[in-house]
């Protein structure tokens, strides 16, 4: 019993496009994505280094988290912007208006630079 050519060629090729299938799901899948830094923790690891600066920590109101005080200049560098309200070294209360830089290496973040105004 004798083949066609055109019958093994269409095996051939439907074999081909399997494997192909194959490996670009494979590729999709087991890559690795980068990972990014949850917003969130950025704005308290922000938070938390600026009430280490203050004068009476206890007196800080913050304005809430959003998603638009943080803003992600790379996947490696974060900026959050803040403002908060607390008493000075004199008791009055003041209103300061935060930045802190951060950067992400896959798996912390870390503060680069903080500036309170």
């Amino acid at each position: 019993m004798r083949r066609s050519p055109t019958r093994a060629l269409l095996v051939l090729t439907a074999l081909l496009l399997i494997a192909a299938a194959v490996a670009a799901f494979a590729f999709t899948r087991f890559r690795s994505q980068p990972a990014v830094a949850d917003p969130a923790a950025a704005w308290e690891l922000c938070r938390q280094a600026v009430l280490g600066e203050l004068p009476a920590p206890s007196t800080a109101a913050f304005a809430p988290f959003t998603s638009s005080s943080v803003a992600v200049d790379s996947p490696e560098r974060y900026r959050v912007q803040m403002r908060v309200e607390a008493e000075d070294f004199g008791g009055h209360l003041v209103q300061l208006t935060v930045l802190c830089r951060l950067s992400w290496d896959g798996t912390a973040l870390e503060l680069t630079d903080l500036q309170m105004r």
